[in-house]
């Protein structure tokens, strides 16, 4: 999910990266970071995740596999790059249809 989904997503559910931040007591600008990818924090993705009432796997498709577990550079170099376009359909098609209902 891209930055502008996710603060979409956010609105939808009325909040905001400015009020997870205050919520984890970081600032706007370190959530907004994390949603896009500059940096990582388990804590703000995590929250995100909580808060758009979805796994950390379907916010964080790049980060995080199905079961939740975080994907290091290492395992993420042995993944084949078809093996992570079908996982970033299949969450695509799960989020999509979450939202559809």
């Amino acid at each position: 999910m891209d930055i502008n989904r996710i603060q979409y997503c956010l609105k939808l559910v009325g909040s905001s990266f400015a009020q997870i931040g205050r919520d984890l007591e970081a600032t706007r600008n370190t959530v907004r970071a994390v949603c896009a990818r500059d940096t990582r924090s388990r804590k703000v993705e995590s929250a995100v995740a909580e808060t758009l009432g979805l796994k950390l796997c379907e916010v964080f498709p790049d980060w995080y596999d199905a079961e939740n577990n975080r994907i290091t550079a290492q395992m993420k170099k042995a993944m084949s790059y078809e093996a992570r376009a079908n996982a970033r359909a299949e969450i695509r098609k799960i989020f999509e249809q979450q939202l559809a209902a």
